[in-house]
């Protein structure tokens, strides 16, 4: 995301670079249950936590960027809701739907995909931590799978074991399509 984000602004474009789940209330609330554990709360209950997070990222950051004619990149977004919550049960297409309900549809979706043994090991590596509740073998399998089954008009499925600037090469070259990137409107 970081080296996406300084690829566009070195070619003069202005980027806001966000994640999810966001450091407001329901997002440190999803990660304290990351960290702790998911028994306490049901798969709808944790959903609408991710829901209510992202309204309030839509409506504070990513809105008003958009006015302002920045190329939002996110890491995560609704579709990631579909695969993880989707993996625990809730249906995929109201999430989707309730999503789009408030949500802008992002004009391209990029899934980085990667085997699970390798994610989890990047996991360790990188935090230097064991794997919290959202990453556990069996669960990213089932996420794997939701996310190869979701459909958008302009979606880009990358190896993630590929070098950084390959990813992002691909990446610049598929926003360089007049549909997903025009100069006339902003874009999330």
């Amino acid at each position: 995301m970081r080296a996406l984000g300084e690829a566009l602004s070195s070619r003069g474009v202005s980027v806001l670079l966000s994640r999810e789940p966001t450091n407001g209330p329901y997002g440190n609330r999803i990660r304290e249950l990351a960290q702790l554990g998911r028994d306490e709360i049901s798969p709808e209950e944790e959903t609408q936590l991710f829901i209510r997070d992202r309204e309030q990222h839509v409506r504070n950051v990513i809105l008003p960027a958009l006015a302002e004619g920045k190329v939002v990149i996110l890491d995560r977004y609704f579709y990631s809701t579909a695969a993880y919550q989707g993996a625990r049960g809730v249906d995929v297409n109201w999430i989707l739907s309730t999503n789009r309900a408030f949500a802008p549809e992002p004009d391209l979706l990029v899934i980085l995909k990667l085997d699970v043994p390798t994610a989890l090991e990047r996991i360790q590596m990188s935090r230097g931590d064991l794997p919290d509740h959202f990453e556990k073998a069996e669960y990213l399998h089932s996420v794997a799978l939701i996310f190869d089954h979701i459909e958008h008009s302009h979606r880009l499925c990358l190896d993630a074991r590929k070098q950084t600037s390959e990813l992002v090469n691909w990446i610049i070259d598929e926003l360089g399509a007049p549909d997903v990137l025009p100069t006339d409107k902003p874009k999330a």
